[in-house]
């Protein structure tokens, strides 16, 4: 759950709020740039996605519920967007051979942007099934990569606790993913994710 300050800041965006918006797109900006840059591998193509993510929270401000899963409603937003980018992408054989001059850069195919896009889509599904305190661990640690002292602090509680909860809700996860989802190699990308975690603590 966001602190009273960001729940305050929520409640007058879903109100309509010019100045509370501009203070949401500086607290979540960097990040929906940095992560649409992580399978767009293009930072113009990522610049255009992240202005049009803020443009549509505006068009759906009063759809926000400020005290429930705001991260995860606007990744929804930027993973819908992002499809339509693709889309956009594979229509327009300009856009597509640029695209693909990035993703050789990179040494990734595109194939390999639309798993990791689908990963990060069922990965915001099963966190948005979480309950709200394990939710916000999770998020915080996956999402922002905070360690668990720094989760513990921010939430007011035990280190133990995070690490606890943190274990039950990967567990909560995973067990989502294989009850909805039949294909292997999906399972497969979403351990390796949940992995990477524990790596980064």
């Amino acid at each position: 759950m966001p602190d009273l300050e960001e729940l305050t800041v929520l409640q007058k965006l879903k109100e309509g709020d010019r100045a509370a918006f501009n203070d949401i797109y500086r607290r979540y900006s960097a990040f929906i740039y940095s992560r649409s840059l992580q399978f767009l591998k293009n930072p113009e193509l990522a610049e255009e996605l992240l202005q049009d993510v803020f443009m549509k929270l505006w068009v759906l401000h009063e759809e926000i519920v400020p005290e429930r899963g705001f991260t995860t409603f606007l990744l929804k937003i930027a993973d819908n967007l992002a499809i339509d980018l693709f889309r956009k992408i594979v229509r327009d054989t300009k856009m597509k051979q640029d695209m693909w001059y990035h993703l050789n850069l990179q040494s990734r195919t595109m194939q390999e942007n639309f798993e990791y896009l689908e990963q990060q889509q069922i990965l915001d599904q099963a966190i948005e099934t979480l309950p709200p305190r394990q939710k916000e661990i999770f998020v915080q640690c996956k999402l922002y990569d905070k360690s668990y002292k720094e989760v513990a602090d921010l939430m007011g509680i035990s280190v133990s606790t995070v690490s606890n909860q943190l274990v039950v809700a990967v567990r909560e996860v995973k067990q989502y993913v294989d009850r909805f989802y039949s294909d292997d190699k999906i399972k497969v990308l979403i351990t390796c994710c949940l992995l990477k975690i524990f790596d980064s603590m």
